[in-house]
């Protein structure tokens, strides 16, 4: 299923600046891209409102400059508390640049902008960042862990439901007869087989990387002919029966991307 809704937050100390931006956000849903598109906007005055409010927005505009705490301060206090974001920062001047660089825990900051920048620059990040927020392919898995009976002393298997966004997937993987889904963040267990789980996904956007493992090709940033190398630092093996069929599916997933 793919997102049609996005819902969005100013950020902001001076009423001005907040109606200045309302403005150019409605201006990028007017625009032929994005026509069709709700959205949904809301308004608050300082960062404390905003974690006060306990709501979860797709994309927040804020100012890094506000009283009771900046821009990062808030951005943490969200990270912290597993709110998963964009935050598209605006700032007067350059003194961000080297806080935004420190705050490597804030993983989906999508970057900032200088007031002073002209509007159609804003718009122009503003429309990619909702681009990719619409551009989501989520699913609903099956999982479970595994809970101690104490009663009984055995553990039993308690299932749940989540949504996934198939973006975040790094890989699905099987060892002794257990299918682990690894995203960004989580490690989920399921009984869904490889070749069921497939289907599923995004057509092009998944290889075997061997018998055992579907990687996403999103996070390969190398292979040779016995390994592929992962963004996130880890590496796979690459399976010797696997191996034409990844190389030819990562060359279009490359060739995709470049063209976008």
């Amino acid at each position: 299923m793919k997102k049609e809704e996005v819902s969005i937050a100013i950020v902001d100390d001076n009423p001005a600046a907040n109606k200045k931006t309302s403005a150019a956000l409605n201006e990028i849903f007017q625009l032929e891209a994005l026509k069709g598109v709700k959205f949904q906007l809301d308004v608050y005055e300082n960062g404390k409102h905003l974690i006060e409010s306990e709501k979860e927005y797709d994309l927040i505009v804020m100012d890094y400059q506000m009283p009771q705490m900046n821009g990062i301060e808030v951005a943490t206090k969200l990270s912290k508390r597993g709110v998963r974001t964009r935050i598209l920062f605006l700032s007067g001047y350059g003194e961000i640049i080297k806080p935004l660089q420190q705050a490597t825990f804030i993983k989906l900051t999508a970057g900032f902008i200088f007031k002073s920048a002209p509007i159609q620059e804003f718009q122009h990040e503003v429309k990619r960042i909702i681009k990719e927020i619409l551009d989501v392919h989520c699913i609903k898995i099956k999982h479970y862990e595994e809970v101690l009976n104490i009663d009984s002393n055995k553990f039993t298997k308690v299932f749940y439901e989540t949504v996934i966004d198939t973006k975040k997937i790094v890989t699905i993987e099987i060892a002794q007869k257990i299918v682990y889904v690894y995203t960004e963040d989580d490690e989920f267990l399921t009984n869904i087989s490889l070749k069921d789980w497939l289907p599923e996904l995004p057509s092009g956007d998944f290889s075997y990387a061997n018998k055992s493992c579907l990687v996403n090709l999103r996070y390969v940033c190398s292979y040779s002919s016995k390994k592929i190398n992962l963004i996130t630092k880890d590496t796979l093996e690459l399976g010797r029966y696997s191996k034409d069929k990844f190389e030819k599916s990562y060359e279009r997933y490359v060739m995709r991307e470049a063209m976008k």
